[in-house]
This record gives C-alpha cells, structure tokens and sequence, in this order.
C-alpha cells in the first residue's frame, strides 16, 4: 500500500488498525480461531538495534519479550523529531500495559529533573549502550550513559550532570536504576515520575490481547535519594485530551519533590523503581 502525499506515520497506524479489525469480525463470521499460536521457545530474548552509533551519540532501539509472563516490550533511544510529546521517550512500550498519553508532554515511568526551568528525561540518545547478561539467571541488563543531560527539545547542557541508566529485565519484572552525578552546584527544582493508568478501546480490543489486570503496574520504588512522595492520584477518565493510541488515560499516579534540593558537585544521587505489571488477556480482565 502506498501512501498519498500528506499521509503520515499515524495515519497509517490508524489504517493499519482499521484492516486487522475488519479480519477479526470476518473471522469472527466464518467461525475462525483467532488464538495466539504459544510459541514453542519459552526462555526471554533481550536485543539491542542500534540505529547510530558515532563518537557523539548513540540511538537505537530495546526489544525485551519473556513468553513466560506475557512481558514484550520496546524501549527507544532515538530522536522524538518534531514530535515533542511523550511517544519516543526511553521508557518501557507496551501497548495494552505500559500506555501512555499520545498529545500530552509527560515522562511516563521515566523521571523528569527539572533544573534552570528546564526538563532533562534519560531519553533520545546514550553512549555506550548495551546489552548485557545479568548475574541471576535469565537475567538481562540494558545500559547506557549520558555524560550531560538532555532536555525535552533535545538540547545538550553542559557542565550541569551526567547520568546513568541501568534497565534490569528478569522474567515479567523490571527494575531502571537512574544514577545522577552532578557536575556542578546546581539547585534541582522539582523530580517527578508519572504513571498513567489506561484501558484499551473497550469494543475494538480482541480478546486474546494483553492488557494490564487488576494489579496494575504493581510498582515498587526500591531507593530514593530525592525523597519524593507520591501525590494524590489526578483523575482524567472524563477529559477527552488524554488519550493513548489504543484508548485512554483514566488516572496519573504521580511521585513527586516539588521543593527544591541543592545538588553537590560531584556528590551521586541513586533512583531505583520497579515494575512487575499485572498481565492478562482482555477478554479475562475484569
């Protein structure tokens, strides 16, 4: 199929969608089973595609699947381009499970520092990114460096800090340990990590996928050297601005400082957070 002129990449995804949902109501009319063949290999794959890799920067794109819990997820390390919202930040992507809101400028389940009025995200590129087996078994370890912050529209700043990025994947579990070196005495106006919780369409979603159940994300913060507390949880299930690509955002559970910290130069500040999302298929979600 080739696209007319004007079409973009979401135009297609949108007609892409419209197509597989024609063929499940056609197989749904001729009696056909539309049961995921479970594949025959159960043990978790972890790569690494690297798109750009020069002495400045390094892009590319995370896959993660374990058969075993349901877990398959993309994480992209690349530029968002004109796109400043939230679609191509560094956090885990699973539609279903991990959503997020698709026009509204957020990190979710990343964290944001906000130093000097500006945004920094572990997003859009990294150096010495790499894929790496873990010490437990069946354990894999996504790494990769920022020797200076990077803000929401993609400009380095300097002598500011550096940061650190370590995704542990072991079966359905994963932990992102941040690591925060400032460079400078600098004062760290606000930290925050968002978590959206959505629903997929509720007509238009086969009953074999997989979404998140009853559990949700089941998140676990591990170590907090910001002190961060979580607010009360924002409800949108009424705003039509917070949608995903598949749905809609119905809550925001948000941990947040929003007093300010001086950050040391040199001095270290750690954030670990966990995720262990509750999957299940859709037909079996309550």
């Amino acid at each position: 199929m080739v696209a007319s002129r004007g079409h973009t990449t979401r135009m297609a995804n949108f007609d892409a969608a419209r197509y597989l949902s024609q063929w499940s109501r056609l197989a749904k009319t001729i009696g056909g089973d539309l049961e995921v063949v479970k594949p025959a290999n159960r043990l978790a794959v972890c790569r690494f595609f690297s798109f750009d890799k020069s002495p400045r920067k390094e892009q590319g794109l995370l896959s993660y699947q374990d058969p075993a819990s349901g877990l398959h997820i993309i994480l992209p390390l690349v530029s968002s381009g004109s796109h400043r919202f939230c679609d191509s930040l560094a956090f885990p992507h699973m539609p279903g499970v991990f959503d997020w809101p698709s026009n509204q400028q957020t990190s979710p389940f990343i964290p944001e520092f906000t130093i000097a009025g500006k945004v920094y995200t572990p997003s859009f590129y990294g150096k010495n990114a790499q894929v790496a087996m873990g010490t437990k078994a069946g354990t894999y370890h996504f790494r990769y460096d920022q020797p200076d912050l990077i803000d929401r529209d993609e400009k380095v700043s300097t002598n500011i800090a550096s940061l650190k990025v370590d995704w542990e994947f072991n079966g359905g579990r994963i932990v992102a340990r941040y690591t925060l070196t400032a460079k400078s005495a600098v004062m760290l106006e606000d930290f925050r990590l968002v978590l959206p919780i959505a629903a997929t369409h509720s007509r238009m979603t086969p009953g074999n996928s997989l979404v998140l159940g009853a559990e949700s994300h089941r998140c676990e913060v591990i170590k907090d050297d910001f002190h961060a507390t979580w607010a009360e949880t924002k409800v949108v299930s009424d705003s039509p601005k917070h949608r995903t690509c598949w749905g809609k955002v119905h809550f925001y559970q948000t941990l947040q400082r929003d007093k300010s910290m001086p950050l040391r130069a040199g001095m270290t500040y750690a954030f670990e957070i966990a995720y262990q999302p509750h999957i299940v298929r859709a037909g079996d979600a309550v």
